[in-house]
């Protein structure tokens, strides 16, 4: 993954779906999967206001005011598809439908049930539950190369600990890079790409810097990164 593609994900932002999905029927049909998944993407992720008709609404996270046409765009079908595939969703209670205004100025709102388990939790609030890991336990540099030695298990690294020990192993390594890969473990809860735990991340760290960038424009002597310099909330 390249630095741009970790920069546009946080700033774009993120859905977090359970696997137990693939139990639901909404999986066993690609179409609708991925209608769904539009939805959880489109609709509000903070409330929101709009006025219409001199009134103003108040849209809460998990809803929408999409038109049934602006839906149908998206779905790549018709709005008359749109309006059968949401009442299928409604009859299922994972989405409620009702409408809002009068007459020719009422809009549809849907309202993604229990939103909160597919964003619950911001990018903030996931790096402060792992940096209250990080302070209950803290890993020093090792001294030897017994690199799969289980009593690191579960030790979160600080920043500069990681800097330290990927330095420690590969002398030209671009801390840029390194920073980069330290922050996506860590805003994944410490699991790698394919959402398995880290359980020894000095491990975990050695057989990835084989495809972190090299630097040999500056000598071994950087100074260690801050975060805050490439990341921003």
């Amino acid at each position: 993954m390249e630095v741009n593609e970790y920069q546009e994900n946080y700033q774009t932002g993120w859905i977090s779906l359970y696997r137990s999905i693939k139990n639901h029927w909404i999986f066993e049909d690609e179409k609708y999967l991925k209608w769904w998944i539009i939805i959880l993407f489109e609709v509000n992720h903070k409330p929101n206001k709009f006025t219409r008709n001199y009134e103003v609404y108040e849209i809460q996270k998990g809803q929408s005011t999409n038109s049934l046409r602006t839906w149908s765009e998206m779905f790549k079908t018709t709005p008359k598809t749109v309006s059968k595939f949401f009442k299928l969703l409604e009859k299922d209670n994972m989405l409620k439908l009702q409408k809002i205004g009068k007459g020719k100025q009422a809009l549809t709102l849907i309202t993604v049930n229990n939103y909160k388990q597919y964003q619950d939790q911001s990018k903030q609030t996931l790096l402060q539950l792992v940096n209250k890991k990080e302070t209950r336990s803290k890993q020093t540099l090792p001294t030897n190369n017994n690199d799969n030695n289980d009593n690191n298990v579960n030790n979160i690294p600080t920043l500069k600990e990681f800097l330290d020990f990927g330095r420690y192993r590969k002398k030209n390594v671009d801390l840029q890079d390194l920073t980069l890969k330290y922050e996506s473990w860590k805003a994944n809860g410490w699991n790698d790409g394919n959402d398995k735990p880290i359980t020894n991340w000095q491990s975990k760290l050695i057989n990835t810097l084989r495809y972190i960038k090299e630097d040999n424009s500056k000598k071994n002597n950087n100074p260690v990164i801050n975060r805050n310099d490439f990341f921003t909330d």
